[in-house]
């Protein structure tokens, strides 16, 4: 009972609010959905291009610390092949310290492609949902471009009607009918626009042995690349 009593009152300040007015309103309001729409795909845009550039950042330093452990390793064959065995076992070592970096470095990598290619799908969804909008946005701006039209011409033909009452009462019998019937178009027009309208993961660590282990094979691939040179 509440809810139908407040509809009633609503319907009735409805119909107190110039339509053109209303009309209006629908119109910036449908700008501003569009507006926040694109701001908000700007985000996810904006999201894109920074973890792309982590990515590219995260490859650059795998292929840094890939050329530092090659060169430690060719220095510390070079140190043995001089008879220099302290000289090597130190850039054995400091190998064996940039290889561990290595591993957390491809793990990085290996990250930030899975970020990467969450946030490609999320930009193209925003794209698209964008596009949409601003379709959608063209065509009902045109719709209540017309209705604005139509209520300007109702509300021409109610004063040009009011004047000729003032003149003539006599005229004032005219042919309310068809007004009605005019007035109750814009109204049918608005309503139908605004219903339409509303209807409009860290890093797998790896085990101790395993980590190891891929440490170790690492250096033996890069140090038959260094005895190569």
């Amino acid at each position: 009972m509440l809810g139908r009593i407040k509809r009633m009152w609503r319907n009735l300040a409805d119909r107190r609010v110039d339509p053109r007015e209303q009309i209006r309103q629908a119109m910036e309001e449908g700008r501003r959905r569009h507006h926040r729409l694109r701001e908000q795909a700007a985000i996810v845009i904006g999201r894109e291009h920074e973890l792309r550039a982590r990515h590219t950042r995260a490859q650059d330093r795998v292929a840094d610390l890939e050329s530092r452990t090659t060169q430690a390793l060719v220095l510390a064959n070079r140190a043995r092949t001089a008879g220099n065995p302290d000289k090597a076992e130190a850039h054995e070592r400091q190998a064996r310290l940039l290889a561990g970096e290595l591993v957390n470095a491809v793990e990085a990598v290996g990250q930030r492609e899975s970020q990467l290619d969450q946030a490609v799908q999320a930009t193209e969804v925003a794209r698209s949902t964008v596009e949409r909008s601003a379709l959608s946005l063209r065509r009902r701006l045109v719709e209540l471009s017309a209705l604005l039209s139509r209520a300007e011409q109702t509300r021409m033909q109610l004063e040009i009607n009011a004047a000729l009452q003032r003149l003539d009462p006599v005229a004032s019998q005219g042919d309310p009918l068809a007004l009605e019937r005019l007035r109750e178009r814009v109204d049918d027009d608005h309503a139908r626009a605004f219903g339409e309208a509303q209807a409009l993961t860290g890093p797998v660590d790896l085990d101790r042995e395993l980590r190891e282990a891929v440490v170790d094979d690492i250096l033996d691939r890069l140090r038959r690349k260094a005895e190569g040179e």
